[in-house]
């Protein structure tokens, strides 16, 4: 996935700078949970293949003209790389020059970590096109702010600066109806089945995490006995975690997956679905043993009663005869 991904970003950024270095960072910003390990990605393509690259992150000064803070330097030459001090025990270089790629990871993240950052690629008689870009790094600590069912970060630039609010915000502040929610990642759910897994029955698959705040949603994939993509029937439904099926039969036996997300992070459960005929289902069976059961008792019972009745019609003609 992460090849492919970076396959295409590489891609798109040689349309836009074939004859330059181009140096991106996908999104503008990025949302993490407080004591996440997480990963900033950042690719870049240069003119040419390069004999020489130095890689660096820094953390952007939040004042105007003021020097920003150093965290790494990558150099390809002997491919040494230098972090600070500070920042050394929780930071490392997630680089392939080949790819393209020079991502920042970060450990045990901290609401300290909220700032923007910056990734840098040098690279001698390379230095025409986009040379470096910057992202924010958002970490959502214990709360996260709703107003009608809208959720924002406790660090969104609205909050921080109400004046910088849209009219629903706005409204939000002057009607009292900003709300404080703790934040929970969902926690792993539980998959289940309603109904009998019958030919021709109705069921529901359900899905559900005890935990999570903003509450999460569910989302349904599944795959058939081969494992390929199941193409969905149009009656069946997907809401509030569960999966209805109508009129099921041997092709709706499969796996299927669960995925439940918020804001911080996503969980899952898989469930198997094995779809029998009535008879061989084991209500059916059991059934069915208990009736050949019975009957089989029923003729043994005869005939012990027909044997009893030979015997004693056999001992009154010898004692007529004695």
């Amino acid at each position: 996935m992460d090849r492919r991904f970076f396959s295409l970003t590489l891609l798109s950024l040689a349309w836009t700078g074939v004859h330059a270095l181009n140096v991106n960072i996908p999104k503008d910003v990025y949302e993490f949970a407080r004591g996440d390990n997480i990963t900033l990605p950042c690719v870049f393509v240069p003119k040419k293949p390069p004999s020489l690259v130095i890689i660096t992150w820094t953390v952007k000064a939040e004042e105007a003209n003021a020097e920003g803070t150093l965290i790494l330097t990558h150099y390809s030459a002997g491919s040494t790389t230098d972090i600070v001090p500070a920042y050394e025990s929780r930071t490392a270089l997630d680089y392939d020059v080949a790819l393209g790629k020079a991502d920042l990871k970060l450990s045990s993240i901290t609401l300290a970590d909220n700032k923007v950052f910056e990734c840098r690629v040098q690279i001698p008689g390379d230095d025409e096109g986009k040379l470096a870009d910057t992202a924010r790094l958002v970490v959502l600590g214990n709360l996260f702010l709703s107003c009608d069912g809208r959720v924002y970060s406790p660090f969104s630039s609205c909050f921080i600066d109400p004046g910088g609010c849209g009219l629903e915000e706005k409204r939000c502040f002057q009607m009292s109806k900003l709300l404080v929610f703790p934040i929970v990642a969902p926690s792993v759910p539980d998959c289940a089945v309603q109904g009998k897994a019958e030919y021709g029955q109705n069921i529901n698959l359900t899905c559900k995490s005890e935990e999570g705040s903003p509450p999460p949603t569910y989302k349904w994939e599944g795959r058939d006995v081969r494992n390929m993509p199941r193409v969905r029937d149009p009656k069946t439904t997907d809401k509030d975690g569960i999966l209805s099926l109508y009129n099921i039969s041997k092709e709706t036996s499969g796996y299927y997956t669960c995925t439940s997300a918020n804001k911080i992070r996503s969980a899952q459960c898989n469930l198997t679905l094995s779809v029998m005929p009535p008879s061989l289902s084991l209500g059916s069976t059991g059934t069915i043993l208990g009736v050949v059961g019975g009957i089989i008792g029923l003729i043994m019972i005869i005939v012990i009663i027909y044997c009893c009745c030979c015997r004693k019609k056999k001992q009154d003609g010898e004692y007529e005869k004695g």
